[in-house]
C-alpha cells in the first residue's frame, strides 16, 4: 500500500466514524426539547419572514428536517422555544389541515399573543 493510498483509506475511515458520531436521534431530541424548552405563555402568533421554503423539523436540529414546509407571510402559532427553534403549528387555510414542527426562530417575526395571559 502506497503512502497516498494509506492516507485516502485513513481519511475514508475517519469520515465514516465521524458521520456515525454526528448522527442525531430526532425523537430523543424532540423529547428533550419538550422537557427543557421554554414555553410561550400564552402562545404567540408569528409570521414567516424568510424567503423561499421554511421546512418544519421533527426536532430542533437541522438534520431533523421533514418534507413539510411553509412560505413567506404564512401565519403560525408558536408554543415553545429551544436552541434557536420555535415549536409551531401551521394550519393550511385551504384544507384546514394542521402541521406541527420546529422551525428557526430567525425566520419568524412576532405578531402578537394567542389567548389570555397566564394568571400565575
Amino acid at each position: 500500500m502506497t503512502k497516498t493510498t494509506f492516507k485516502i483509506a485513513l481519511l475514508s475511515i475517519t469520515l465514516t466514524i465521524s458521520s456515525f458520531a454526528l448522527a442525531v436521534d430526532c425523537d430523543a431530541l424532540h423529547k428533550t426539547a419538550e422537557e427543557e424548552g421554554g414555553y410561550y405563555r400564552p402562545a404567540i402568533s408569528e409570521q414567516v419572514i424568510k424567503k423561499g421554503r421554511l421546512y418544519l423539523h421533527s426536532a430542533p436540529h437541522a438534520t431533523c428536517k421533514t418534507d413539510v414546509f411553509i412560505i413567506k407571510n404564512d401565519s403560525v402559532v408558536a408554543y415553545q422555544n429551544h436552541n434557536g427553534y420555535d415549536y409551531i403549528m401551521y394550519m393550511n387555510p385551504k384544507t384546514g389541515e394542521d402541521f406541527f414542527g420546529w422551525v428557526s426562530e430567525k425566520a419568524l417575526k412576532y405578531t402578537g399573543t394567542v389567548g389570555l395571559a397566564s394568571q400565575e
